[in-house]
This record gives C-alpha cells, sequence and structure tokens, in this order.
C-alpha cells in the first residue's frame, strides 16, 4: 500500500506534517508518491528544512515576495512536478519557510502542498514549543509522525526533544522510561503535538520507523490507545522502506 493511500492523503489538497521521527522523509516520499499519480505538488516549511536535494525535487523556488514566489510556481508547473518552496536560505544553508498565510495561494496553483510545520531536532519524540507547530490555517490534513524507537528510551533529552514539555503534559520523570501509554498521552493533548490542527482539518496518526516485531507490538499498543482516544486513523510504517505501509488501524 502507498502512504499517500494509507493517510488518505490523496484527496487533501495541504498536507501538514508535525511531531518527530521522520517529517522530512514523509514529506519527501509523499511528494514522490502523489507526483508518480500525476498530480503536482509543492513541498515546503513554515520553520526550516534541509535544502531539498535534486533525487527529492525537481526544482528549489525561493523567494521573499509573495507575488515572485506565485510567479514563479507557475512558470515552473509544467517542468517541475515537484516544487521545493523556500522564502530564503539561512547562513547555515537551510531553507528559511513561507509564512503560513501563503500557503493557501500556493495550494492555490498546484495540486497539493505538503508542509512539515515544525523541527524535532532528528528525535524521534517531542511535545512542542509555545510557539510551534506553524500549522496553516487551511490546512485539510493533519498528520502526527512518531518515531515508535522511543518506546523503552528513558525520558531525556538526549532521547526525545523538549522533555520538560513531554514531562509537564504527563508527569512522567526526567528518567523514567518512555511507554506506549506515554507517547498516545501526548499525541492525544491539547498541548500536544497536534497543537493549533484547525478545525475541520482531518487528523491521522503514522508511527514511523517499525522495524522488528517488538516494535511493531508497540507501535499496534499505541495505536490502540488513540484510537480508544478518539483518533481515526493510525497507520503504522517504515517509511524509507518499499512498501511503505506496514498496517493501518481504523475504529
Amino acid at each position: 500500500m502507498l502512504l499517500v493511500d494509507a493517510l488518505g492523503a490523496r484527496r487533501e489538497k495541504v498536507i501538514v506534517l508535525v511531531g518527530g521521527g521522520g517529517k522530512t522523509t514523509t514529506m519527501y516520499r509523499l511528494g514522490r508518491e502523489l507526483s508518480d499519480l500525476g498530480d503536482k505538488v509543492v513541498v515546503t516549511t513554515t520553520t526550516r528544512i534541509n535544502m531539498p536535494g535534486s533525487d527529492e525535487v525537481h526544482c528549489t523556488i525561493i523567494a521573499d515576495d509573495r507575488a515572485k514566489l506565485l510567479s514563479s510556481i507557475r512558470d515552473n508547473a509544467p517542468s517541475c512536478r515537484i516544487a521545493g518552496v523556500g522564502f530564503d536560505v539561512f547562513e547555515d544553508g537551510k531553507l528559511k519557510g513561507i509564512p503560513p498565510e501563503w500557503v493557501a495561494e500556493v495550494a492555490g496553483l498546484v495540486d497539493h502542498v505538503v508542509v512539515e510545520a515544525d523541527g524535532a531536532a532528528e528525535k524521534p519524540f517531542k511535545a512542542p514549543a509555545d510557539y510551534e507547530p506553524v500549522i496553516p490555517d487551511c490546512a485539510d490534513l493533519v498528520v502526527a509522525v512518531v518515531g515508535v524507537e522511543v518506546v523503552g528510551l528513558t525520558l531525556a533529552r538526549e532521547n526525545v526533544h523538549r522533555p520538560e514539555r513531554i514531562q509537564a503534559i504527563t508527569g512522567l520523570a526526567i528518567g523514567e522510561v518512555v511507554t506506549p501509554a506515554v507517547v498516545a498521552e501526548v499525541l492525544l493533548h491539547p498541548r500536544g503535538i497536534t497543537k493549533g490542527a484547525p478545525d475541520g482539518s482531518r487528523v491521522v496518526v503514522l508511527i514511523n520507523k517499525v522495524e522488528d516485531d517488538v516494535r511493531l507490538d508497540a507501535a499496534r499498543e499505541i495505536g490502540r490507545l488513540l484510537l480508544q482516544g478518539g483518533i481515526e486513523r493510525v497507520v503504522i510504517a517504515r517509511v524509507r522502506d518499499d512498501p511503505p505501509v506496514i498496517e493501518a488501524m481504523e475504529k
């Protein structure tokens, strides 16, 4: 099964990724799958990401003026099925994301916009700061990503992003072990990973990096708790692999 089908993403215009554990890989996977299906796609961020490579996008468009950006996307559309789009380039070479209020107009020029809306410092699990995630109001689908390898690790800065935020939500002490219940609680909490998802948007959880039976059991337990808590669909995956989807859980 394609990831785009498991997430139900093909019918959505603006797809937003939040959390940790493989967001950027997921963004490019979705861009490639949607492009292979014949759709035109923009991949971008409202924060910052590494500069897209030629194996990830067909062209990169950078402009700090909205009209120029939209014009460039329109002009490149015939030959550029996957466009990486940004506002500027930071001194460290990373791509600066576009303002969230630009996303709706960008979406009017292509079939899909896939947006990475926060950072996780390359950690598999996080709880957001007050200023994130930066989710556009026009988001149709919000995909919360978590790397299942966090289960069994301790709540510590080397294992998760912003452990103090996870502690504030769950009461788990620094140094205690992260369990499936802790992961589910952060995903479901109003101050958790999907904080700021617009009313009317669909929320799907993607549990990534499920590489063995132990991790599969942990992912299924997280999924079971999420479905009980009101999430309608949970996708268990190894996004880097082919095929990427292991199974999907629904109410």
